[in-house]
């Protein structure tokens, strides 16, 4: 075997099961992998970017015009890990799996810690426009994302 031969070989041999990865990991094709990559990436996505994982419904509340409601100070409403969230809490993620479920949509379930204290988030996905789209969030503890959207508006 020449030296060119052999660096083909060894080329095809690194860069098939590279692209055979990256084809089947795309994000938008497997619901836990989409999921795991949005709470990867929290905190670093463009306004767009951010708004393009949700459904139409979740984007048109977020433009409906808020009830008039006192200030509130201290913990916030995360989409992301629900209610008692502050910015400056440490959070670990844990595992991520799916969750089949009876009705018909996709749930992706987050783990993860939050100071310390373990929680989940059931990510209720559906698929709009051929993507993976973010269509409401349940809490291990108070009202899921949609509710808490509604009851602001």
């Amino acid at each position: 075997m020449n030296r060119r031969n052999f660096f083909s070989v060894l080329i095809a041999t690194v860069a098939v099961p590279i692209s055979v990865r990256y084809v089947v990991a795309q994000p938008s094709d497997d619901p836990v992998l989409f999921v795991r990559d949005v709470y990867a990436r929290r905190g670093r996505m463009t306004k767009n970017e951010s708004e393009a994982l949700f459904t139409r419904e979740i984007r048109e509340l977020w433009l409906a015009p808020k009830k008039a409601r006192p200030k509130i100070y201290g913990a916030k409403f995360s989409v992301l890990f629900g209610l008692g969230w502050f910015p400056s809490d440490k959070i670990t993620l844990g595992d991520i799996s799916f969750a089949p479920t009876p009705h018909g949509t996709t749930e992706v379930i987050v783990g993860f810690t939050m100071n310390e204290k373990p929680r989940r988030a059931f990510v209720n996905l559906v698929r709009e426009e051929g993507k993976w789209r973010i269509s409401n969030v349940s809490y291990d503890r108070g009202p899921s994302y949609l509710t808490h959207l509604r009851s602001t508006r």
